[in-house]
């Protein structure tokens, strides 16, 4: 298994691939929808972007996974393909109609990037030109529970994520192995995933601050087990 937490695959020459701003994106408990905005860095040719969705068992594997037909239905996305302007942007919505349980959700998105030589008239939302490169790209969604329970454990060295939940885990102090720099942490941590956060910080240093980022706010916390 990568110790990675999501897995990116790209095909042909990523030179002129749209910028994503991210490999993996999350959809909290609050939250019914999410945006992605996809730049096109290209300056001298037309993107055209299709999406495909899939479910899959974590973003560490990034395996597909059989689910129902009902669902296949529990997280919609438009536009479904759309074409990127040299230089232009693109936005990307996704929105979850699944149950209000307390149960994670993980989901694949493949972005197929096809440059285009030329582009010609179009049509009934038909792009004519020329496919000179395609780059597929992969990247994780997680859709938080509806019911969620957050509960974090700090045994002086590690940070647990107990609770039922992903969350974006930042913590900022002096350098573990060079303690006149500062180092950061910032990464999204999965249900019953620890951070070993003394490889990197100097858990011994009282200025250490450690919390997680909701929405745009953070939430710091201390070093004893925290719930809510």
């Amino acid at each position: 298994m990568s110790k990675y937490f999501f897995l990116i695959f790209l095909f042909a020459s990523k030179a002129y691939a749209v910028s994503l701003g991210s490999y993996y994106h999350l959809l909290e408990s609050d939250q019914e929808s999410i945006t992605i905005e996809v730049e096109n860095p290209d300056r001298t040719a037309a993107h055209v972007v299709a999406l495909e969705v899939v479910p899959i068992d974590s973003p560490y594997s990034m395996n597909e996974i059989k689910v129902s037909p009902e669902e296949e239905g529990y997280l919609l996305f438009t536009p479904v393909r759309s074409m990127l302007p040299a230089g232009g942007k693109g936005k990307y919505k996704f929105v979850y109609k699944g149950p209000a349980d307390d149960k994670e959700r993980y989901y694949a998105i493949l972005w197929r990037d096809s440059r285009l030589d030329r582009v010609g008239p179009s049509s009934d939302d038909l792009v004519i030109g020329n496919v000179a490169t395609t780059v597929s790209i992969r990247t994780a969604l997680v859709v938080n529970p509806r019911q969620e329970s957050r509960s974090y454990r700090w045994d002086g060295k590690r940070l647990l994520n107990s609770g039922n939940s992903t969350f974006r885990f930042y913590a900022s102090g002096k350098c573990a192995n060079s303690p006149e720099n500062n180092c950061e942490i910032y990464r999204p941590v999965m249900p019953g995933k620890d951070v070993p956060v003394h490889e990197k910080l100097d858990v011994t240093d009282s200025n250490m601050s450690m919390g997680a980022w909701r929405n745009n706010s953070f939430l710091p916390f201390g070093r004893e087990v925290v719930s809510d």
